[in-house]
């Protein structure tokens, strides 16, 4: 246990005396019950440890707060391409869903292929697309529906349980620390 000095006892003494002294000066009104004040408060073990937050720096520095920003969720594979849905903000807490169903157009061949895979099982599903006036055209609308889907499910949970998820256990606590920036700085 380190020894305090005589010297350093009487500073953080004045330290204490000029903070009250600055308390009393806010229209020399005395605060009893900071959660019924305006002002931000928090309780230290709140705020240990999350990023961009130092404690207990020396004498006269008692906290530092660093600005952060969120981080966007990892990249996805491609395939994924117009089937996520991240909602109007990414959250580190709601994980990103897939629609439940998707209109391509794709070419007569490709949807021979999936059809014969089981991948498009209803024929309803198949058609003409709008405006086309050959009988017979080289492309047409598919409607995919992603229960019809276990593979791609499957390959989209690897990216919930992996990547996303590890992303989501950091952003969490960035997103803590964001938190406490805006309330002690607000806009």
């Amino acid at each position: 246990m380190r020894e305090l000095g005589l010297g350093s006892t009487k500073n953080r003494l004045r330290n204490l005396l000029r903070y009250t002294d600055e308390l009393l000066s806010f229209n020399e009104k005395i605060t009893f019950d900071l959660s019924r004040e305006p002002y931000p408060h928090f309780h230290e073990f709140q705020v240990v440890g999350l990023e961009g937050i130092e404690t207990a720096l020396d004498d006269e520095t008692w906290i530092r707060i660093h600005r952060l920003r969120e981080s966007r969720p990892p990249d996805h594979d491609p395939i994924f391409e117009g089937w996520v849905d991240f909602g109007p903000h990414p959250s580190a807490d709601i994980p990103p869903q897939l629609v439940a169903e998707r209109v391509l157009n794709l070419a007569i061949e490709e949807i021979s292929d999936l059809a014969e895979a089981g991948l498009v099982p209803d024929p309803g599903d198949i058609m003409r697309p709008v405006g086309v006036d050959k009988a017979f055209p080289e492309r047409m609308d598919v409607i995919l529906h992603l229960n019809n889907l276990p593979e791609f499910k499957a390959l989209w949970q690897d990216y919930i349980d992996g990547p996303w998820t590890n992303w989501a256990e950091v952003e969490r606590l960035r997103r803590r620390s964001i938190d406490f920036y805006n309330k002690v700085y607000p806009i």
